[in-house]
């Protein structure tokens, strides 16, 4: 499978810029009654990956998995302007890694 590096680069280039600006991001899904708030953690644009914090109380994320992927909004401001960008971003490949808040320090 050929992948086009230079679709791979401003993908890359977008999402940090995104990243550097005052943003929100949202999980979401048609099987799940209300959205999620998530933070990014960490990006790597280089290994295209983005780590997301979620704090969830439910007892399960299943409704907001689809097949192994999220889907997210990223709300970011526009520079000089009141207005914001929103973008969508659909099923994106995802692990999930549970953490219990008691155990960090």
């Amino acid at each position: 499978m050929l992948i086009d590096t230079a679709i791979q680069n401003t993908t890359s280039q977008i999402m940090k810029s995104l990243f550097d600006k005052d943003h929100t991001i949202t999980i979401f899904s048609k099987e799940a009654a209300q959205s999620i708030a998530a933070t990014a953690i960490k990006v790597e644009p280089d290994n295209r990956k983005i780590t997301l914090e979620i704090k969830y109380a439910g007892l399960s994320l299943s409704p907001y998995l689809n097949n192994d992927t999220i889907s997210f909004d990223i709300e970011a401001s526009r520079h000089g302007h009141d207005a914001e960008e929103i973008y969508n971003i659909e099923h994106v490949p995802a692990h999930i890694i549970q953490i219990d808040p008691t155990l960090t320090t």
